[in-house]
C-alpha cells in the first residue's frame, strides 16, 4: 500500500493558484474542517486504497482514491474546483465523479470530486 495523503495535501495547499483563490490561506485540510472557518475551504479523504497488481505473491501497485470537497460562497466554485481538477491531474489523478450540491449547515456551495490513480510501488 502507497500513502500520499502528505503528497495531494501538500499538493493543493501550496498551490499558489489555488492559494488566491482562497483569499491567500491555506484552507486545505484532511478529514476534519476546524469550526469557525468561513468559506471557501478544501478538505480531502482518501476513500479507498488497495492493492491493483501482484507479481509472485508480492504488491506491485496500488489503486487510490480520493474525495475532495470544496465550500464556496464567493462564486469561485468552478474556478476552484478546476484548480483543484489541474493539481490531481499533476499527481497523476483521473477525476471520475464531480456534483455541485448546496450546503444548508455552512450556506454555501459544495463541490464533490473524486480522483483516481494506480501508483507502482
Amino acid at each position: 500500500m502507497i500513502d500520499i495523503s502528505i503528497d495531494v495535501l501538500k499538493a493543493l495547499g501550496e498551490d499558489p493558484v489555488l492559494l488566491n483563490l482562497t483569499e491567500g490561506k491555506n484552507k486545505t485540510w484532511q478529514f476534519v474542517i476546524p469550526q469557525g472557518v468561513d468559506p471557501p475551504f478544501i478538505r480531502i479523504a482518501e476513500i479507498n486504497n488497495y492493492n491493483d497488481n501482484f507479481a509472485d505473491d508480492n504488491e506491485v501497485s496500488s489503486a487510490i482514491s480520493y474525495q475532495i470537497d470544496m465550500w464556496d460562497k464567493s462564486g469561485k466554485h468552478n474556478e476552484i474546483a478546476n484548480e483543484i481538477e489541474r493539481i490531481m491531474k499533476s499527481l497523476g489523478f483521473s477525476r471520475y465523479y464531480s456534483v455541485p450540491t448546496w450546503d444548508t449547515e455552512v450556506l454555501s456551495v459544495r463541490k464533490i470530486m473524486r480522483f483516481r490513480t494506480t501508483k507502482m510501488i
